[in-house]
């Protein structure tokens, strides 16, 4: 049974697991994770990402973008206590549950970025439709003084 908190919203609206894959070192279990965010969940920011794509790497290092969409790998360890016996299914669901709280975190701020940059366009769109605005009612003022 689905919460109520989640109703009406998919996972596959907003991300999509591209691999997940397991090591197993002694009694470590690492999940690697790779997700991509798609590009129309993005499209309104990836101009405003691509020109600033310096800040945007030093915010979000693990992202690359590709023709998918916001590319990024995750990474979940699970280690078994020294007075626990070690389960390769538990460590496996553990690392899993890892990767994907991670996973859960940067898209999270990568679409809160995303908020911005959209906020941010329609702030400079805004501005400038009501400087056009300023630039026609002027020229008309001009045209009727004539």
């Amino acid at each position: 049974m689905k919460e109520k908190q989640f109703i009406g919203m998919k996972k596959k609206d907003y991300f999509k697991v591209i691999s997940k894959s397991f090591i197993k070192k002694d009694t470590i279990t690492i999940c690697l994770l790779e997700a991509v965010i798609p590009v129309d969940t993005v499209e309104k920011a990836l101009p405003m990402i691509t020109k600033n794509l310096r800040a945007f790497k030093r915010k979000f290092p693990k992202f690359t973008i590709s023709i998918e969409g916001l590319v990024i790998e995750v990474k979940g360890v699970a280690k078994c206590s020294a007075n626990d016996t070690y389960d390769e299914k538990l460590g496996k669901n553990i690392a899993d549950a890892k990767a994907k709280a991670k996973l859960f975190d940067l898209l999270r701020r990568v679409l809160w970025y995303h908020a911005n940059c959209v906020e941010n366009i329609e702030k400079e769109n805004r501005k400038a439709a009501k400087f056009m605005e300023l630039c026609c009612s002027r020229e008309l003022n001009f045209i009727y003084r004539l």
